[in-house]
């Protein structure tokens, strides 16, 4: 066993463990259930994915929620095709284990559908079907703080394939964030760049991508676009990759209690 797979069991198993065992202590001895509630609708020209063998390569539509407490949320990311054929589900449960405000640490984990055309020949026919992948992934993401528009933190991602294809890979990604640069008026900029490792079975891959954000304060409506760069890779995916999406986003904050 490897020094990657040795990391992956390290976090993936205890984080599948973790929101076992805090969802059960929730709902029997919680308070507090909800504190807070949000989303965004995204529409984009190209849906891309965290991992490039996953991207879907033409337009679709996202659908993201995050709902929960203080400590433990629930965000679940549904994403289609704009033509309404499914992509990919993800169900995250994530916890805070550290919540200072300078120093933030998260751990997550979720099972996943990813959804692929396949064509196949029956009877000297052709026939293209839904072909679904199944995956149970874990993340760790210390973050620290210089202000609050700006952070520096790293990512780490290992998820387990359940089927035919990709069985274990590895993302581990250092990232930036700088946020409500003012351009002019109310119109407020969001650049996050990021430099990530990825490792896929035996292949592997340098790449470097960031997301642009263009928003104005009081507006649910944002521009944003992801321009991802393949520094050196020999993981099946384009040189350059690039959208521009519309994303509308709410969220609300309160407590209810039991």
């Amino acid at each position: 066993m490897d020094s990657l797979d040795k990391i992956k069991k390290a976090i993936l198993l205890p984080s599948l463990l973790l929101f076992a065992h805090l969802g059960i202590s929730q709902s029997v001895d919680s308070v507090k259930v909800i504190s807070h509630m949000g989303g965004a609708v995204t529409v984009t020209n190209n849906g891309i994915s965290l991992l490039p063998n996953l991207t879907l390569g033409k337009p679709a539509v996202l659908f993201n929620m995050n709902v929960g407490g203080k400590k433990i949320s629930f965000e679940p990311e549904m994403r289609f095709a704009l033509e309404g054929k499914p992509w990919s589900f993800i169900f995250w449960g994530r916890y805070k284990m550290v919540n200072t405000s300078k120093f933030k640490m998260g751990i997550g984990a979720h099972p996943a559908l990813i959804f692929k055309e396949r064509t196949y020949d029956v009877g000297n026919v052709q026939k293209t079907v839904m072909v679904t992948y199944r995956f149970l992934a874990g993340e760790l993401t210390p973050t620290y703080y210089v202000n609050n528009n700006t952070s520096f933190g790293v990512y780490y991602l290992s998820s387990y394939g359940m089927d035919e294809g990709a069985k274990y890979t590895h993302f581990f990604a250092l990232r930036g964030n700088f946020s409500n640069i003012k351009l002019f008026k109310d119109f407020r900029f969001r650049v996050a760049p990021q430099c990530y490792y990825l490792k896929i079975d035996s292949r592997d891959g340098l790449y470097t991508s960031s997301v642009f954000t263009l928003e104005k304060q009081g507006l649910p409506l944002a521009i944003s676009s992801i321009v991802s760069k393949k520094i050196k890779s020999d993981i099946a995916g384009d040189d350059w990759v690039w959208n521009v999406s519309l994303v509308y986003s709410f969220y609300k904050e309160y407590v209810e209690h039991k």
